[in-house]
């Protein structure tokens, strides 16, 4: 198994930095290994972003 695919398992992801795009409110991209949508969380550690999360930010602004 590939080590990117088992550390987005344990939600430690790694950003496609071509994809990465500030929001206003976070930095947020693509995972490089599964693709998944991220944002990160402090300097270094990026985290998949779940779709609640998505859903509070369409329904607030």
């Amino acid at each position: 198994m590939h080590f990117g695919r088992l550390s987005c398992l344990f939600n430690s992801h790694k950003p496609n930095r071509r994809s990465v795009k500030w929001t206003g409110l976070s930095y947020e991209g693509n995972c490089r290994s599964c693709g998944r949508l991220i944002a990160r969380a402090h300097a270094g550690k990026w985290r998949r972003i779940a779709k609640s999360d998505l859903e509070t930010v369409d329904s607030t602004g």
